[in-house]
């Protein structure tokens, strides 16, 4: 694992989370840094974990990308702002706080989803993995 390659990455995560935490605790009643804590797990430590889990594969230098794109980030804000639209439309609640409560959701589910994927497909016999299948 190299920390010199991935650090742009940890910083904008770091920067996204400490926005958006911000966002969360001015338009709802949620302390700051519970959204903080949560996104802080959703970004760079999502991402520590899964370049760790990456770089334990054989074929890791391989399989190195380019840069990171921003897709991960615009698909994060419209599933968030979708899900706060209906939310806030059956439940009561206003859009801020709606969008508070359910991008920490998203980001939680994301971030689960990517270190679940990035175990499956760098084990033994996985999508990125496919020439070291154990036999039985």
């Amino acid at each position: 694992m190299n920390l010199r390659e991935i650090f742009p990455d940890l910083f904008g995560s770091t920067v996204t989370a400490f926005v958006l935490s911000t966002v969360v605790a001015v338009t709802s009643e949620i302390p700051f840094l519970l959204p903080f804590g949560v996104f802080i797990f959703c970004g760079p430590i999502t991402a520590l974990a899964c370049e760790a889990i990456l770089s334990c594969n054989p074929d890791y230098l391989e399989m190195k990308e380019g840069g990171r794109s921003w897709i991960g980030l615009i698909a994060f804000l419209v599933v968030s702002v979708i899900g706060s639209a209906v939310v806030s439309r059956f439940s009561g609640l206003g859009f801020w706080e709606s969008f508070a409560y359910t991008s920490m959701i998203v980001a939680v589910a994301q971030a689960v989803n990517g270190i679940i994927i990035e175990i499956e497909d760098n084990s033994p016999g996985g999508w990125l993995n496919p020439g070291n299948r154990k036999r039985d």
